[in-house]
């Protein structure tokens, strides 16, 4: 099987960005990023408060 070099940066290229976002989904995994982890925290938090509080208004 004979591949042109088109096909070979293709391939090679496809491998590449399969790898790189391999390595960025490792490292958001066990290093976390630690100025975006707690907004989506508090935001959770503050949104599951929000429902209970009217919730518990109702009843």
């Amino acid at each position: 099987m004979f591949l042109n070099e088109v096909q070979i940066k293709r391939i090679t290229d496809t491998i590449k960005e399969l790898i790189m976002t391999g390595i960025d989904a490792l490292v958001e995994i066990y290093f976390p990023v630690e100025t975006e982890k707690p907004k989506t925290k508090r935001n959770r938090k503050h949104r599951a408060t929000k429902k209970i509080g009217t919730g518990s208004k109702s009843v």
